[in-house]
Parts: structure tokens; C-alpha cells; sequence
């Protein structure tokens, strides 16, 4: 039995405030058995520390596995967190990838053992003929189904902190932070079930790397709205009798659906207006004739109106600042702000041309000056993260053509006009229980 462990690796887990930062290496043991097609068979296992500089005895394993005929690729280990769990097959199996191939050369492999070494770093040799139990003798939940994510055929653009007026975040002034994510995928979980917390085996979506932010001055007119779609549904009687018809011939088996047909047919001939209002409905709905009822008869059936929850939607929110530049620094940061709100929200292509892949989203933020650390603005709304969908630049908002002397021609002012888009709705458990914040 060979054995042979990585170096530390600091990996992020998630984005924005959530995020967490934590520190692992992977130690593969080549175990001296092998498969029935005779090829050798490796097994890692993940550990993590609490820092960069722990000891080797301060580890502990937070998932396992192995290139065993039957095993798969990684699993977890009752030491794994909730947030850990999430991205255990996708950014902890990929560090655990690379790793791997830093140590590769320790064990000195001919061609055979390096395919069977790559196999125990991310390819299942065949599908999990057993389930796994956790400790507890709980089955976990099924493996997940990571989608391969398209590839753009250009590289996301690479931009700095940008602030606006210079020193914004000195003078201890409250300001508007905006933040651009490469948007991510989602993992699928195709065991899931109905009970399941996340709809039907969905998981949450990943989001890529930072990619620099602009801080600006709070704008006058601060405003949200917070929106629930309900709409009126109508239920006459004869549709809610067929209801309870259908929903009775269901509950109960013993009972067949001729019999509580007839057992229908009774009751509304026994009733005296119902009978004749019937007859009259129907025959208006089988040869497409509205109010036949109201014509015939003088009235209509009881719809029984009622305002009814539709679904949530989505929140728009708009910004317009005003940028004029003071000195030359201050005009070369104004042309970088427009192009990062533009670059960032520039659809991208694909190598072959075949797709289109989402643009970069936006983490925004009301932030209370003062102090290092960011903190979110109490007595302001929080925003979810955010689509911009149109950035409309006025390079002439004082109705002339007016721009400073400087190498570039600065426009003297620029209007810029953002519209974004929140990409999930707030529900209740977005809400903590600090009441005195405002939050969603």
C-alpha cells in the first residue's frame, strides 16, 4: 500500500455574504487490490483544516472515494457541513481533480495504473449497484447530475473595485454597491421526490468567480415594490358537484364511478331549480353558447367568485446616476463604470456558434460608510441577486456636446440609466428574525 497527500488548497464556497472560505488537500492510497478487468484500484479521501497552517493531526475527512468496480466517484462523510454538501460534487470534486494531479508523479504509474488513477479522480467505472448508509443507517439522498456547463468563447472580463467620486468610501457616506457574478448552472438530481426540499431534486445555482464591483453615491428616489400575483377564479355549482364527484369516485375504490354518477343524477332532479338550470348549462356548453342560462332563464349559476393566489413575481428596480468627473483620474474611472455595466451585461457566444450563454448577474447592495467592514444598510431595502437588463448611457445630458481637454475627450457629464431584474422571488423564509432591519 502507497500513500501520498496534496498540498492545502484555500477553496470558496459560494458568493457574496454566504460565502465561506475553507482549506483541503487529498490524500490517495494505491490499496494494492484490483478490479475484475485487473486494473488498480486507488482511493481518496478529503480533508479539511481549520487553516492554511494546521497540522496534519488537525484534518478531518470530509468525503471519500474510490475507481472500485460499483463505488462512486466521491461521497460524503458524516464531518461534512450543509454548505460543504452543496458543492461537494462540483467545486470540491474539481480541486480534489487537480490535486490529484499535482501528486500523480509520487506514485510512479505505467500507463494502465495512470488511467485507473485518473478514474478514481472523477469518472465512475459503472453505476452504484448498493446504496450507501450514513452512520445513522439512513439512506443519503440520491447522487446528483451535474450539467456540463457551455464554455463562451471569450474569457470573462477582468475589472477592479471602481468607485465613484474617488475617496466615496473615506468619507464614511453611505453608497450603492453593484457586484458582477458569471452566471452558473444548476445540479439535477434525478432520484429526487416530491418531498424533498428542493422542487423536484433542483438544486441551488452556483455562481462564478467575482469579477471586480462599482461603488457609486446613493441617488435620490430609493424605491421598492414588493408584489403578489392573486387573481379572481369562479367555481358554480355544477362544477364544484363534478369536483366532488370526481374527488369521491377517487378516495373511495369500493365505490364506482357509475354509482356516484347516478347517485348525482337523483339529487338534481330531486331539486327543482337545479334540474332545469342544468339541463340549460350543459346544452349551452356542448354547442359553445354563452349565457344560455341568463337568456332562457333570467339568471346565471353562482360563481362563487373568489380572489385566489396566482404566484409570486419578480421585482424591477431602477437607478440613475449622474457622473461627472473632476479631475482626469475621476474621467478614467467613469469609462471604465459604463463599460463594466455594458461588458457585463453583453450576451456571450459560443466557439461554434451553436449557443448563447447568460450574461454576468448582479449582487446589489445599500452599504453603511464608515468603518472597514461592508455592511448592509439596515434602513434599506436588500436587493436579490440581479439580471441588468438595459443600460441606457446619455453622453449629453445638458443638451449640448460639451468634453474636457484631456487625451480621451471626456464627455463633461454622462447619465446612466440601469434597469435590473431580480432573479427569484422573495418568499417568507428569505426574512430573518432581526426586526429591525428591513430586509427584503
Amino acid at each position: 500500500m502507497e500513500q501520498h497527500t496534496s498540498r492545502k488548497s484555500k477553496v470558496k464556497l459560494g458568493t457574496g455574504q454566504s460565502a465561506s472560505d475553507i482549506f483541503i488537500s487529498t490524500k490517495v492510497t494505491k490499496t494494492g487490490r484490483k478490479n475484475q478487468d485487473g486494473s488498480p484500484i486507488f482511493t481518496t479521501e478529503v480533508i479539511r483544516y481549520p487553516s492554511a497552517n494546521s497540522a496534519e493531526s488537525d484534518g478531518v475527512v470530509i468525503a471519500t472515494g474510490s475507481n472500485e468496480d460499483g463505488a462512486p466517484k466521491i461521497s460524503k462523510t458524516a464531518n461534512i457541513t450543509s454548505t460543504e454538501e452543496r458543492f461537494l460534487t462540483s467545486k470540491i470534486a474539481e480541486v480534489r481533480r487537480q490535486q490529484m494531479g499535482t501528486i500523480s508523479s509520487n506514485f510512479n504509474l505505467n500507463a494502465e495504473e495512470q488511467k485507473a488513477y485518473a478514474e478514481a479522480g472523477g469518472t465512475d467505472r459503472n453505476p452504484i449497484s448498493q446504496s450507501q448508509s450514513n452512520d445513522d443507517g439512513v439512506d443519503p439522498p440520491p447522487k446528483t447530475l451535474q450539467i456540463d456547463e457551455i464554455k463562451s468563447n471569450t474569457a470573462d472580463p477582468k475589472y477592479d473595485d471602481l468607485v465613484y467620486p474617488t475617496g466615496l468610501r473615506n468619507f464614511g457616506q453611505d453608497f450603492i454597491m453593484f457586484t458582477a457574478y458569471s452566471y452558473g448552472g444548476r445540479s439535477i438530481n434525478p432520484g429526487a421526490n416530491l418531498s424533498e426540499t428542493q422542487s423536484l431534486g433542483i438544486g441551488t445555482r452556483d455562481f462564478g468567480e467575482r469579477n471586480g464591483s462599482v461603488s457609486l453615491p446613493i441617488q435620490p428616489s430609493i424605491t421598492d415594490s414588493n408584489t403578489v400575483q392573486w387573481g379572481s377564479e369562479n367555481l358554480n355549482p355544477i362544477t364544484a358537484f363534478a369536483a366532488s364527484l370526481s374527488l369521491g369516485a377517487m378516495s373511495d375504490p369500493t365505490k364506482s364511478f357509475n354509482e356516484a354518477l347516478g347517485a348525482a343524477e337523483r339529487q338534481i332532479k330531486e331539486n327543482k331549480n337545479l334540474s332545469p338550470a342544468a339541463r340549460l348549462y350543459l346544452a349551452g356548453k356542448a354547442v359553445g353558447v354563452n349565457g344560455l342560462l341568463s337568456r332562457i332563464g333570467g339568471g346565471i349559476l353562482n360563481p362563487n367568485m373568489e380572489l385566489l393566489f396566482q404566484g409570486p413575481q419578480l421585482r424591477p428596480f431602477t437607478f440613475v446616476f449622474r457622473l461627472s468627473a473632476r479631475e482626469e483620474s475621476e474621467a478614467n474611472t467613469i469609462r471604465k463604470i459604463i463599460r463594466y455595466f455594458k461588458q457585463n451585461m453583453a450576451v456571450k457566444t459560443t466557439p461554434d456558434n451553436l449557443f448563447l450563454k447568460a450574461p454576468n448577474i448582479f449582487e446589489i447592495h445599500y452599504r453603511q460608510g464608515g468603518g472597514k467592514k461592508l455592511k448592509d444598510h439596515p434602513s434599506l431595502n436588500k436587493i436579490k441577486k440581479c439580471a441588468l437588463q438595459s443600460c441606457s448611457v446619455d453622453y449629453t445630458p445638458d443638451g449640448s456636446y460639451m468634453t474636457f481637454n484631456d487625451e480621451n475627450n471626456t464627455m463633461v457629464s454622462y447619465n446612466l440609466t440601469l434597469q435590473f431584474q431580480e432573479l427569484e422571488p422573495v418568499t417568507s423564509k428569505d426574512y430573518d428574525n432581526n426586526l429591525d432591519q428591513i430586509g427584503y
